[in-house]
């Protein structure tokens, strides 16, 4: 996988960081972060939500796999099928807006990835911990690691379609795992209104 990314990283001189994540990243830098990103992602299914569990990590897990679930499977589906939470309507809405405002540094990055069926996880992991490198935390980073998985589950499903429901899991546990302390203690997910429609968007102009 390392091999991989390195190869990425210099063909044709350029690289999703330096072309993608850079620029998100600058823009989306702006916004209070938190450094604590290190968890072990071997331990990812063993650290989201116990069933049946209640406490407030586990809701906030449980609504960062939710999320990824609806954002996924709605993402190129113009249908108007209802969100499954308020949380899912604010998630779609600014997926779609950093998706088109960044489409061909994100078509470009899918593209030289080269996701296949043994790789997807592996792929994904690394890429999304592309977007925290620095150890900032921030609402504008977390819409782009679902945006990031919407593109990448809409490329993969054109080969399989059983990859996008995959993916989902990937980002949902993801979230779930590496993210959901930072959620927690921002606020929870009722946080994430207030703090893209103010402030995401308007980076993204």
């Amino acid at each position: 996988m390392a091999t991989e990314l390195e190869n990425i990283k210099h063909s044709n001189g350029t690289y999703l960081k330096g072309n993608l994540f850079s620029e998100i990243n600058r823009q989306l830098g702006i916004l209070p972060g938190f450094a604590g990103l290190g968890q072990d992602m071997t331990k990812l299914d063993q650290e989201t939500q116990t069933p049946g569990s209640t406490t407030p990590m586990d809701k906030v897990r449980q609504t960062a796999e939710v999320i990824a679930s609806d954002v996924i499977a709605t993402f190129e589906d113009d249908s108007t099928k209802t969100p499954q939470n308020r949380y899912c309507k604010t998630m779609r809405r600014t997926v779609k807006e950093m998706s088109d405002r960044h489409n061909f540094a994100f078509k470009s990055m899918v593209q030289k990835l080269n996701v296949n069926d043994t790789n997807a996880f592996s792929t994904f992991v690394s890429v999304a911990d592309e977007i925290f490198e620095d150890g900032t935390i921030n609402w504008g980073r977390i819409v782009a690691v679902y945006t990031f998985a919407s593109r990448l589950a809409a490329d993969c499903k054109k080969h399989n379609p059983e990859s996008e429901e995959r993916i989902a899991l990937y980002a949902g546990k993801y979230v779930a795992s590496k993210l959901g302390k930072w959620i927690l203690d921002n606020g929870g997910w009722v946080s994430i209104d207030l703090n893209v429609n103010c402030n995401l968007k308007r980076s993204l102009v």
